[in-house]
């Protein structure tokens, strides 16, 4: 699933799905990819991206209302506000007491 189908990276960030065809043809054709993607200077997901688009496998996009992924990855200063806010990823928060802070807030801790 691209989770952010509205970024220029569609399959992005730490929210990764999957189905369970996808990473069997992933599994069984691994090798394919690594000889015919060029990934020497690109992140995993890019990789997956396009090993994906080589083998043909479909993806599915997530709507914006869906609230996989808050659209703020470009941005130096995240609010950790945002973190209570139903969003299933906040990507990302590069200090680790912003990280821990913003996952207690997911799950309710009180500021």
């Amino acid at each position: 699933m691209n989770s952010c189908s509205w970024c220029v990276v569609k399959l992005i960030g730490p929210i990764e799905i999957f189905s369970r065809a996808a990473l069997k043809q992933l599994d069984e054709s691994m090798n394919r990819c690594e000889k015919e993607v060029d990934y020497h200077d690109v992140s995993e997901d890019v990789f997956l991206e396009r090993c994906f688009a080589l083998l043909k496998v479909p993806p599915v996009n997530a709507d914006k209302q869906d609230k996989l992924l808050l659209p703020t990855w470009r941005v130096r200063n995240h609010e950790v506000k945002h973190c209570s806010k139903g969003w299933a990823a906040i990507h990302p928060f590069k200090h680790p007491k912003l990280l821990l802070r913003c996952f207690e807030l997911s799950f309710g801790v009180p500021m």
